[in-house]
């Protein structure tokens, strides 16, 4: 569509906002969602000021669909907005459709957001009624929701749904089997702080276990500006250590951008830094995305002590001397057991910084 007549809309819907009635609202939020146009921050505002006014009419698509479309766009949405579409999720519970279980959950993830326990409830009670209608998109979408979010779901659906996915295995796309891994990785890291795995998840490991880590880790990554001057920053920044870019994790398949190894006779510590760039955060470029939760949580729990560098913390680093201090006290921030931080060189010649670089490994 032509960027004058999108701009031209934008601006006539912000001003006779306060006429929308809720299904309006989230037609225009998911519209522009769907042809992934960016929406006016006015809009935007105006929108969800309306949706919160006409709160009462929404129908169990409108709440889905208007999530779906904020989480889509990378938005953070209002405090007040989340509320109201929450209440009102669990209002018309009985009304969802696998689809809009699935597109809600996903959305309060991708947000970050934690799902109201009558909410979540309401949800697993429509799930379970409904699960021979789940497709893969659905399945893999929620399963991955409750990775990120953390939420325990009742057993008894986490059976269905694992009986569904061995039903329709064979149909899930790469990106559904990238979710299943780091669904079945959460239930894994589960068991080891004492919780049960339900028999369903253990035949979904069995059987598509091995599967879905391989495609996960097929993953290509790519090393970033930023990244390379993290690493670079890294490495004059600390000695006595081992610096890996990349590093493919062997239990998860996870990528992490820098690893940060130190060895000592009382053992070792490992620190995963994370280079987090715009795409790692919603549109106001501080509230880390889902996916961004979860990799983090994750690695946390694999025993890694996990330094997120975010673009917005680095970029008003204007000296070498503020990048490395920076760097320095991210990594004394979350270091490991007992042993300290890694010293910093003892001299600043280049090329001696080099050598100590390589020395540690």
């Amino acid at each position: 569509m032509d960027r004058g007549l999108l701009e031209a809309m934008q601006r006539q819907a912000t001003a006779t906002a306060g006429k929308f009635d809720s299904q309006e609202v989230a037609n225009v939020l998911w519209a522009l969602a769907t042809m992934g146009v960016q929406a006016d921050q006015r809009l935007l505002a105006a929108m969800q000021k309306q949706a919160i006014a006409t709160e009462g009419g929404f129908t169990a698509q409108g709440v889905s669909n208007l999530l779906w479309a904020l989480a889509t766009m990378g938005e953070k949405a209002d405090r007040g907005l989340l509320e109201a579409m929450q209440r009102r999720a669990t209002a018309t519970a009985g009304q969802f459709k696998p689809q809009n279980v699935a597109n809600v959950l996903w959305a309060l993830a991708v947000m970050g957001e934690k799902v109201d326990q009558g909410l979540l409830d309401a949800l697993v009670r429509r799930a379970t009624e409904t699960v021979g209608e789940f497709i893969p998109q659905n399945v893999a979408n929620l399963l991955w929701s409750l990775a990120v979010t953390g939420e325990r779901a009742d057993p008894v659906l986490i059976d269905l749904l694992a009986a569904r996915i061995l039903e329709l295995r064979g149909r899930f796309s790469a990106i559904q089997k990238r979710q299943l891994h780091q669904w079945l990785l959460s239930c894994d890291l589960g068991m080891m702080s004492g919780a049960s795995l339900p028999s369903g998840v253990a035949r979904v490991m069995q059987e598509m276990g091995a599967e879905c880590r391989q495609v996960f880790s097929e993953q290509s990554t790519h090393e970033s500006r930023l990244q390379q001057e993290v690493a670079a920053a890294l490495r004059r920044a600390v000695s006595e250590v081992d610096i890996e870019e990349e590093y493919r994790d062997p239990r998860s398949g996870y990528s992490i951008d820098v690893l940060v190894r130190r060895r000592s006779a009382a053992g070792s510590t490992e620190w995963a830094v994370e280079v987090d760039g715009p795409f790692h955060f919603a549109q106001d470029g501080r509230t880390p995305s889902g996916s961004t939760l979860l990799k983090r949580k994750q690695l946390g729990q694999l025993g890694y002590a996990v330094v997120p560098v975010p673009y917005l913390e680095w970029q008003v680093l204007t000296s070498e001397e503020a990048k490395q201090g920076y760097l320095r006290d991210k990594l004394g921030g979350v270091q490991c057991g007992n042993l300290p931080l890694p010293p910093p060189p003892r001299t600043s010649n280049a090329q001696q910084v080099k050598a100590s670089s390589i020395a540690g490994g």
